[in-house]
């Protein structure tokens, strides 16, 4: 969820720390969003699970490791994908597409994506900064070029350090 704390940052930007509804409408996209982020994180441990089960670190997730089991993560999943969409959708349309958007570029990540090198921390980075444009539309900030060229670059050099590290 500390990810996607970047909804708050167009709030922030914009000069709109005093007004209280664009703190309302920030949470809301941001509990939509975090509702809706872990609801792909279990879908991508569902899809992962073979792969997960065999892998040194990873076997120790709650699915991997059978403490969740797999009829549980589904409904887990369903839960908070419904919740989250619900809540973006009380946020505004913009918010509900925005929020849309991550999902469906989310879980293509998850199913296909990740497995090819480049498109997978290009991926990586897009999200960070559809974080941003959740925000912008959430709290109606006016969109800055600068600022996500910028976290676009950034979150870019970030991804591929990660995955530079990785590979060591």
């Amino acid at each position: 969820w500390a990810k996607n704390s970047l909804v708050f940052a167009p709030l922030i930007l914009a000069g709109f720390v005093g007004q209280v509804s664009a703190w309302s409408a920030a949470a809301l996209a941001f509990a939509g969003l975090g509702l809706t982020a872990s609801a792909t994180y279990v879908i991508n441990d569902l899809i992962d699970l073979p792969h997960d089960r065999k892998h040194r670190s990873k076997s120790k997730r709650p699915l991997a490791s059978g403490r969740l089991s797999i009829g549980k993560g589904v409904v887990l999943a369903a839960l908070f994908m419904t919740g989250g969409l619900v809540l973006a959708g009380i946020a505004g349309l913009p918010v509900l597409l925005g929020v849309c958007g991550y999902v469906a570029l989310t879980l293509l990540y998850s199913a296909s994506l990740k497995r090819i090198p480049f498109l997978d921390t290009l991926t990586l980075a897009s999200l960070f900064t559809l974080r941003l444009v959740i925000g912008i539309v959430a709290v109606a900030a006016p969109p800055s070029s600068w600022l996500l060229t910028f976290s676009m670059f950034l979150f870019l050099s970030l991804s591929l350090a990660k995955r530079f590290t990785e590979l060591v």
